[in-house]
C-alpha cells in the first residue's frame, strides 16, 4: 500500500490532474479492498430462497403481470391478480391506450 496520504484538501486546490488521480487511487483502494473482502464472507453464500426467508432447497415461482396498459382486459385481470396476491409485481407498457387506467389504479395505493 502507498505511503501516508498527504493532506488532500490542501493539495487538490493547486494540484495537477496526475496528482489528483494519485490521491483518488489512495482514497479508493481501501474501499475496493474492503468490498472484495466483504463479498467473500460466508453470509454472502446464502441462496436467493434463503434471502427471501425460505429454506435453502426451496423452489420459487415468480409470477409477474406484464404489459399493463395495453388493453382494458389486461388491466382488469392484472389488477385482480395484484389485489388477490397472485402476483406481486407488474410492468407497464408505454405508450398504450389504457395507461390512464393503470395510473388511476396506482394512485389508489398498494393493496
Amino acid at each position: 500500500m502507498p505511503g501516508p496520504m498527504p493532506n488532500v484538501l490542501h493539495t487538490t486546490a493547486t494540484a495537477s490532474p496526475a496528482i489528483m488521480v494519485t490521491h483518488m487511487k489512495r482514497l479508493l483502494w481501501p474501499l475496493v479492498a474492503a468490498s472484495m473482502a466483504a463479498s467473500a464472507l460466508p453470509g454472502q453464500a446464502r441462496t436467493i430462497a434463503e434471502r427471501l426467508g425460505h429454506p435453502a432447497g426451496s423452489k420459487l415461482l415468480i409470477i409477474h403481470a406484464d404489459d399493463l396498459g395495453v388493453a382494458h382486459s389486461v388491466n382488469v385481470a392484472s389488477f385482480d391478480a395484484l389485489d388477490r396476491g397472485i402476483v406481486s409485481s407488474a410492468s407497464i407498457m408505454m405508450p398504450t391506450p389504457w395507461i390512464t387506467e393503470v395510473a388511476a389504479y396506482a394512485r389508489k395505493g398498494s393493496r
